[in-house]
């Protein structure tokens, strides 16, 4: 049975599911993990919209956008696409939209910051193909290289705005560092209490 929005109230979602079971536990398993998506999918839809606006008039760093239309957007999540009515604003002069729900909900190319954190960070560790392969086998998504490629590149752009303004904390030492050596080879290295060393 798929899964079903019961009550929503305010803030908080209700939902229920049936998961039957046919005495095979992997089947079992999977009829879970897509009854969960599901489910994920009805409580993104309310949790997308809590950032849309009323479709009153917004400013823009200092430019006033009225709104232009109320149209269907689908977003990615951890869960799959979820499609919501979300408004979409212009100033009078015309030129690019503002989408105040993606700004708010700190959307990237249409995919929630979970579902972004989770692709970029598999991209960085697996690669494209290793990638599409995990999401279908652990979450049930189905994704395009191309697309995990675009996702990850864009996630790393804004790193690297922010990695400028970002502080680390070095770890102390029991003595103080005389020299630091890299070696790109797998040449063996002279390390003082443990000899030879690759």
């Amino acid at each position: 049975m798929a899964a079903q929005l019961v009550n929503q109230n305010g803030n908080e979602v209700t939902e229920q599911f049936t998961v039957k079971l046919t005495g095979s536990m992997l089947d079992d398993e999977q009829a879970l993990q897509r009854s969960l998506n599901e489910a994920g999918q009805i409580a993104m839809a309310p949790m997308l919209e809590q950032f849309d606006t009323h479709g009153k008039p917004v400013r823009v760093e200092g430019v006033k956008h009225t709104m232009r239309v109320r149209s269907p957007q689908t977003y990615e999540t951890p869960y799959g696409p979820v499609q919501v009515e979300r408004h979409v604003y212009q100033n009078s002069k015309g030129g690019r939209v503002y989408v105040p729900l993606e700004h708010s909900a700190r959307l990237a190319l249409n995919s929630t910051p979970r579902y972004s954190q989770i692709v970029a960070g598999k991209y960085a560790r697996f690669g494209a193909d290793a990638i599409c392969e995990d999401l279908l086998e652990c979450n049930g998504r189905d994704i395009s290289r191309n697309y995990a490629k675009k996702l990850s590149d864009f996630v790393g752009c804004i790193a690297q705005c922010y990695e400028s303004q970002w502080e680390y904390d070095l770890p102390e030492f029991d003595k103080p560092v005389a020299a630091i050596t890299l070696g790109l080879d797998g040449t063996c290295m002279l390390m003082r209490q443990d000899g030879w060393r690759e």
